[in-house]
């Protein structure tokens, strides 16, 4: 059987939970999609990429990218260097 590839988290690294609408600014997963991502497997994750879709169109902002495909991780890496 062949092995399906990581579907990544749509985490932007905007984590603020709107109270208007229950989504995250960022990714547009509601608080439960966000806690469960890390348990959840392929279908699951397709499902919760599906929801957040529907969210952003329901915004007025496009679809998010296809929930078939793998998305590399985004690393916001905060530069630390304290050297001038």
């Amino acid at each position: 059987m062949e092995k399906s590839p990581e579907i990544a988290s749509p985490c932007l690294g905007v984590c603020v939970v709107d109270a208007r609408n229950g989504a995250c600014h960022g990714c547009f997963r509601t608080p439960d999609e966000i806690a469960a991502w890390p348990d959840a497997d392929a279908a699951e994750r397709r499902a919760i990429l599906a929801s957040l879709r529907r969210r952003r169109r329901q915004a007025g902002l496009p679809d998010w990218p296809d929930p078939k495909q793998a998305v590399p991780p985004t690393r916001h890496v905060a530069n630390t260097d304290t050297r001038q």
